[in-house]
C-alpha cells in the first residue's frame, strides 16, 4: 500500500498535477464573513471643553439687565441717525452685557411685555439726548448714573469755604446716605418695593413698583431731607401718584405713603433700611 501511494506521488509530479496535501485532503470551503466592528464614536477632550466654555459663555440677563441694554439700544436708535456709527455703538452695547441679537431678542420676549418694563424704559427715555446716545460708546447708562452720583457727591463735599474762617464749620449732611428699600404691605399692594436713595446734598430720589389689583405700576420719586431729617417726596406717573413723608435716621426711614394707584387711594406706612 506505501509503494502504491508513493508511485501515484510520482506520476502526478511528472504530469505537473500535483497538489497540496492540504488542498487533498479539504476541500475548499466557503469563507466565512466576519461582521465589520462598529467603532464607538469618540468625544475628543478639545471638544468636551469647547461645550463647556461654550455654555460658560452663556450670560443670564436679568430683568435690570434687560432694562438697561434695551433702553441705550433705542436711545442710539432714537437719536443717532448715521447708521454706520450706529450700528457701531450697538455693538458695544451688545458686547457690554454679554449679548447678540439673538439673545437680546430672547430677553425681550420674557421681559418686553411686562408693564413695570415699559414704564422703567420710558422714564429713561425722557432723559436720551444725541449726547448721551454717543456716551453709550464707551460706558453704559447704570455707570454713568454712578458717576452722576459720585460727581454729585463731590460737588457737595466741595461746597463754599468761607473767606475769613480759621476753621470753618463742618457742613450738614444726612443721618445716613445711600440707598434704602421697604416691601409695602396694605391695601392693594403686591409685591411692591419702595425704593429711595439719599444723597448728601440732602437731595432724594427712588420709586415705588409693583402691582396692584393684577397690573403693574412704577412711580418716579424725587425730592430732599431736612437737615433735621424730615422726608418730603412725590411723584406721578401714568395718572397713579405718591406722597412720602417720614424721617430718617442713622439706621432707617420711616413714615408714610399716599397717593392714587390705578384711580384708587392709599395709605400705608413705611420702614426702610
Amino acid at each position: 500500500m506505501k509503494r502504491s501511494t508513493q508511485t501515484l506521488i510520482v506520476v502526478l509530479a511528472a504530469t505537473g498535477l500535483t497538489l497540496s496535501g492540504c488542498d487533498i485532503l479539504f476541500p475548499d470551503e466557503d469563507p466565512v464573513e466576519e461582521e465589520p466592528e462598529v467603532e464607538e464614536p469618540v468625544v475628543l477632550e478639545d471638544e468636551e471643553e469647547e461645550e463647556e466654555e461654550d455654555e460658560e459663555d452663556e450670560v443670564a440677563i436679568d430683568e435690570d439687565m434687560f432694562i438697561l441694554a434695551a433702553f441705550e439700544l433705542a436711545c442710539v436708535e432714537q437719536e443717532i441717525e448715521d447708521e454706520e456709527q450706529a450700528e457701531e455703538i450697538q455693538g458695544e452695547i451688545y458686547a457690554r452685557y454679554g449679548l447678540d441679537e439673538d439673545s437680546f431678542e430672547a430677553a425681550e420676549e420674557e421681559y418686553g411685555d411686562e408693564e413695570n418694563v415699559e414704564l422703567a424704559l420710558e422714564t429713561r427715555m425722557e432723559a436720551c439726548d444725541e449726547e448721551m446716545a454717543e456716551s453709550f460708546a464707551d460706558e453704559g447708562a447704570g455707570e454713568l448714573e454712578e458717576e452722576e452720583d459720585e460727581e454729585a457727591d463731590e460737588e457737595a463735599d466741595e461746597g463754599d469755604e468761607p473767606a475769613a474762617a480759621a476753621q470753618p464749620a463742618p457742613r450738614p449732611e444726612p443721618a445716613q446716605t445711600g440707598t434704602l428699600t421697604a416691601n409695602i404691605r396694605g391695601g392693594d399692594f403686591e409685591d411692591t418695593t419702595l425704593t429711595l436713595r439719599v444723597r448728601r446734598d440732602f437731595n432724594l430720589s427712588g420709586d415705588l413698583r409693583g402691582s396692584a389689583e393684577g397690573r403693574n405700576f412704577m412711580i418716579p420719586i424725587s425730592g430732599e431731607v431736612s437737615e433735621d431729617g424730615s422726608i418730603d417726596a412725590s411723584g406721578d406717573r401714568g395718572g397713579n401718584t405718591v406722597n412720602v413723608t417720614g424721617q430718617l435716621s442713622s439706621s432707617s426711614a420711616e413714615g408714610a405713603l399716599s397717593g392714587e394707584v390705578h384711580q384708587n387711594s392709599y395709605r400705608v406706612r413705611y420702614q426702610a433700611r
